[in-house]
């Protein structure tokens, strides 16, 4: 091999091994952003960084959603913490609307009579002791008879072992209060049928448990705003 042809190989291994560096550099190795975002190959993911890791090398970029088969985005990036259970037309129970969407980034998910997802439940119950020791399973929304949800028969269980504590359909826990114990700081100020002014729904709720204070249109609370 002559020198030329020893320099060319040369500038060439050099040029490839800053090609893969810089690959290497730009692909993530970790993400914990949550931002969803629809990809030029048609397929979702939670965020631009997932995008970019699961893709590495492959220059994808995030594009409208209607490329990914949905007119908008129905990925929700935070839900209040508030019980008000729907049922998801894959037959699962969600504390609320805005939860199902948000575990269902980018999917046409419906709510729908609850019933659908009372009948699949009774259908695939299994067995548990009235005072398990641990619980493992996946998260299955169950109403006791205290009223309270919980995030699964077992852990209904395991919370009130030796009390008498039965599951009751959602639909019979639907008819009770709702009252949230943990409200986040999000700022989205309503006006109470109290006349006071609440940070969030999620705080007027949690606030006036079993008052029977409700949402009611701004104006309402307009003295409190001079």
């Amino acid at each position: 091999m002559n020198r030329a042809s020893q320099i060319m190989v040369i500038v060439v291994t050099i040029v490839l091994s800053n090609h893969s560096s810089l690959s290497a550099k730009e692909c993530p190795k970790e993400c914990i952003e949550d931002s969803p975002v629809c990809g030029s190959d048609g397929k979702i993911y939670m965020s631009r960084c997932e995008m970019e890791m699961k893709n590495c090398g492959m220059n994808l970029t995030a594009t409208e959603w209607k490329n990914c088969g949905i007119s908008k985005r129905l990925c929700p990036l935070i839900c209040l913490q508030i019980l008000d259970p729907v049922c998801g037309d894959d037959g699962k129970i969600y504390s609320n609307r805005c939860i199902m969407q948000k575990q269902n980034c980018g999917k046409e998910i419906r709510a729908v009579n609850m019933e659908k997802c009372e009948n699949l439940q009774s259908r695939n119950a299994r067995y548990i002791p009235s005072c398990p020791q641990v619980c493992i399973g996946p998260n299955k929304l169950v109403c006791g008879s205290d009223q309270r949800i919980y995030r699964n028969e077992c852990v209904m269980k395991l919370k009130n072992c030796g009390k008498e504590i039965q599951a009751i359909t959602m639909i019979e826990c639907l008819k009770s209060n709702k009252c949230p114990r943990v409200c986040l700081s999000i700022q989205d100020p309503v006006c109470g049928s109290d006349g006071q002014i609440y940070l969030n729904e999620c705080q007027l709720l949690r606030d006036n448990c079993g008052k029977g204070i409700r949402k009611v249109p701004m104006s309402r609370c307009s003295s409190k705003m001079e």
